[in-house]
């Protein structure tokens, strides 16, 4: 999710919340993109921190906004 902050600077530019338990990614005015995990795995349910899988799924806003 990081890495994902740092390709996209509208994002790093209006950054407000990094969620890892719920996947999501705070930023502008009350824009959120969402993320998910491919594979449910039993050993990270529920841990915050480095997660295997997790890709972008949508943002409820413009991510090329200048």
């Amino acid at each position: 999710m990081t890495s994902f902050i740092s390709q996209h600077e509208i994002i790093a530019l209006k950054l407000k919340q990094i969620d890892l338990m719920n996947l999501t990614i705070t930023y502008g005015d009350d824009c959120i993109a969402y993320f998910e995990r491919n594979k449910p795995s039993l050993f990270n349910f529920g841990r915050v921190g480095p997660q295997p899988d997790i890709e972008f799924s949508h943002s409820s806003c413009d991510l090329n906004e200048r």
